[in-house]
């Protein structure tokens, strides 16, 4: 086996709109350790995971908040931001995104939650999807997990983001994030 040492490999005719075979079907291309694979459409980054490293406490009644999702255990490109708690998209990676979280919502009294709204929006204005849980006259104890999904065109720039809401018969809401299995948000690009 002999090396090949190039600097571009392009298609003999066309110089940009050919089809240029690596391998034949049925054979493994393989990259060397540590290299990275660039400009093909389809990469499932930028990617991220989430969390909320305590409970976002304090929250009025029946009213939508911003869950402050702080830390990351997965930032692949970078473009999430645990300041403001959104993912950006980063310069160059547009395309369609798949987005996915949960939000355990509970009553700082027991029996006290009514009512559960989750939102994802896009740009802060853009509502990308909604679930709820109406409770009416079932106790549920004092907390409940809500999950959400959605798939967005995003442009460089756009911001997605999670937001919620508890209705409470007494006291407050809060958002429960003290364990990544609590509340989180995580997406990934899954194409151009």
């Amino acid at each position: 086996m002999s090396d090949l040492f190039v600097d571009n490999i392009k298609h003999q005719s066309s110089q940009g709109s050919g089809t240029i075979t690596l391998g034949a079907s049925g054979e493994t291309i393989a990259l060397a350790s540590g290299a990275e694979v660039s400009g093909f459409t389809g990469q499932n980054y930028p990617a991220f995971f989430a969390t909320m490293s305590a409970n976002q406490t304090g929250l009025s009644d029946n009213t939508f908040v911003l869950i402050q999702f702080n830390q990351t255990s997965v930032n692949e490109g970078s473009g999430f931001n645990t300041g403001t708690y959104k993912f950006v998209c980063p310069s160059g990676q547009a395309g369609k995104y798949c987005f996915f979280g949960t939000v355990r919502v509970g009553a700082t009294t027991d029996n006290a939650l009514r009512r559960v709204f989750i939102r994802m929006f896009k740009n802060t204005s853009t509502q990308i999807a909604q679930a709820s849980s109406d409770f009416g006259a079932i106790t549920v104890g004092n907390s409940y997990d809500k999950p959400i999904a959605g798939i967005v065109d995003l442009a460089e720039g756009d911001t997605v983001e999670i937001q919620a809401l508890g209705d409470v018969s007494s006291s407050t809401w809060l958002a429960i994030g003290s364990g990544p299995a609590d509340s989180y948000f995580g997406g990934y690009r899954i194409g151009a």
